[in-house]
């Protein structure tokens, strides 16, 4: 069995950085779970992303985001990843809809190409804390985090 696949670092413009991801896009609409699963164990990275069904008009498609050891209803960087990879092969421009068992992700690629996205209802929680804790944790300085985070309201797939 032979399927086009892109392994991404998500969350980095510098290759062999950020979090890696198994992008796979055509052909796994037909594969079983068991079968899923393998494949995910075989690549052995944190997650790997299948898309079951490439976008349609309305710039939907729909995922199973397994890792090595279950399937998961969401994750935000296999998310990122496969909306990433699905523009760079033609299937997106600047928007889309991801279906995966959790519901409606919603997101969109900005002009300096930054990827946002709408999680279903209940797959994200605030984080209560201090930025000086959060920057420290993460090895970043605190003047780059000043900036005000707006969240983005959840939107339904376009009627039509």
């Amino acid at each position: 069995m032979q399927l086009p696949f892109q392994q991404v670092d998500v969350f980095t413009q510098t290759p062999l950085q950020g979090n890696p991801l198994a992008v796979f896009w055509m052909g796994t609409h037909r594969l079983d779970t068991q079968i899923l699963r393998n494949i995910a164990r075989e690549m052995n990275l944190s997650q790997t992303i299948f898309v079951t069904d490439l976008p349609d008009p309305n710039h939907a498609y729909t995922v199973r985001i397994f890792t090595t050891e279950q399937e998961l209803p969401f994750a935000g960087h296999p998310t990122i990843g496969s909306f990433y990879v699905l523009q760079r092969h033609g299937y997106l421009k600047a928007d889309g809809f991801q279906l995966s068992p959790a519901g409606v992700t919603r997101l969109s690629m900005d002009s300096q190409h930054v990827i946002w996205f709408s999680p279903p209802p209940g797959m994200v929680q605030e984080i209560k804390g201090s930025w000086g804790r959060l920057a420290a944790a993460l090895s970043l300085e605190i003047a780059l985090m000043s900036y005000k985070i707006q969240p983005r309201k959840p939107v339904g797939l376009p009627s039509g």
